[in-house]
């Protein structure tokens, strides 16, 4: 199970606008909130940047080594 749309519901940003800022296409972006789908690892570490979280708080359960996304002085 993920947390995206909790996290963006969170943030108060529109799905619309994140997709925009990922390269991605809103439906994709729905599809991955429902699991019907999943982000490529590009995907997921730019929205993870965008959310400003770290890809565990998208996905608690994923075993991943992209654990701290964000750059220094971000």
């Amino acid at each position: 199970m993920n947390r995206i749309k909790e996290v963006i519901k969170d943030r108060g940003i529109r799905m619309d606008w994140i997709a925009k800022q990922i390269d991605a296409h809103p439906s994709h972006l729905s599809m991955w909130i429902s699991e019907d789908r999943y982000p490529s690892q590009e995907r997921l570490i730019k929205l993870a940047r965008v959310l400003k979280v770290k890809v565990k708080d998208l996905y608690p359960n994923a075993r991943t080594k992209y654990t701290y996304i964000l750059k220094e002085g971000e």
